[in-house]
């Protein structure tokens, strides 16, 4: 039976009325109750009001309360808004965070490397000193081993050189 027109008979301050709508009959003649209270509990606080006065009277109160409606509503639907910003924040913030962490174990492991990587030059550097002294000692072991050789070839020569004098005295005492 939605949205089919129908009459409803609703009474409002001892007066029938007939409405045409299309709304659920239980939920017009809801509202017809409250209206009929409201205009009564208005004539009810001013005696003196004529059933139009009261219904105008009452009438200003529900447009009043309307706008107040409205007014929360426009503050609701701001704080509203304003929470799925926040919303949107907190989730990038989230992913941001969760992103550093992620980040963070990666220079961990990286630190950790680079640690391991300083400990073997520092390692590399120790034994290449090594090398470098045992080198120096070589070095000059060797420039004396050379000085020694030469002079050593020297005296060889030199005593090649008597030899063969040595000998030519030989043959000449000989002759």
């Amino acid at each position: 039976m939605a949205n089919e027109k129908q009459k409803i008979t609703v009474n409002i301050m001892g007066v029938d009325y007939q409405i045409v709508t299309d709304d659920d009959p239980t939920r017009v003649q809801r509202i017809a109750t409250l209206t009929d209270k409201l205009i009564k509990d208005t004539k009810g606080a001013s005696p003196l009001l004529t059933n139009t006065g009261a219904a105008v009277l009452s009438a200003l109160n529900l447009c009043e309360e309307l706008f107040r409606c409205r007014e929360e509503m426009a503050a609701f639907r701001e704080k509203e808004e304003l929470y799925e910003k926040n919303q949107k924040s907190y989730t990038q913030l989230t992913e941001a965070l969760r992103r550093l962490d992620e980040e963070e174990s990666v220079n961990k492991i990286l630190q950790s490397r680079l640690d391991k990587a300083v400990l073997e030059l520092n390692d590399t550097n120790d034994m290449l000193e090594e090398y470098k002294d045992k080198f120096n000692a070589l070095r000059t072991e060797y420039e004396l081993n050379k000085r020694t050789l030469s002079e050593l070839q020297s005296k060889f020569l030199e005593n090649q050189i008597e030899l063969v004098k040595a000998r030519k005295t030989l043959l000449d005492f000989d002759d």
